[in-house]
């Protein structure tokens, strides 16, 4: 039996949708393939940056990760908007997306294993 592949994506008002991808089997992986996918304009930290924001991480998550000041990551922010034609993020990683220049398989996605226990001391934002 195949797993079952789910993408869930939360709207603008914090609304969740599920799509079931079942009906694309392999051919959602395949068609990523390094050979299939069209020449993207974006360097490989660009693009990294592009996966990472897809995954919700803001500017400073963004570079605590990569180990890069806050500033290029602005930076490179403000680039590949420029590269892509976009004028938002959402708009970016749709396009990117859909020109199969980022493969949603590979969006690194920022989800904690697990939430603090209340009283802590730490709130949910500064975790």
């Amino acid at each position: 039996m195949k797993p079952n592949r789910w993408v869930s994506i939360v709207g603008r008002n914090g609304e969740s949708f599920d799509f079931d991808l079942g009906p694309f089997n392999s051919n959602v992986e395949s068609g990523f393939s390094p050979e299939a996918r069209p020449q993207s304009p974006f360097t490989n930290r660009e693009t990294e940056i592009i996966r990472l924001m897809a995954g919700g991480f803001n500017t400073s998550a963004i570079a605590d990760r990569l180990c890069i000041s806050s500033q290029a990551v602005r930076t490179h922010r403000k680039n590949i908007l420029r590269k892509s034609g976009c004028e938002n993020t959402a708009g970016l990683i749709a396009d990117c997306i859909r020109r199969r220049w980022v493969s949603p398989m590979t969006v690194v996605a920022d989800v904690p294993t697990a939430m603090p226990a209340s009283g802590d001391g730490i709130s949910p934002a500064s975790a």
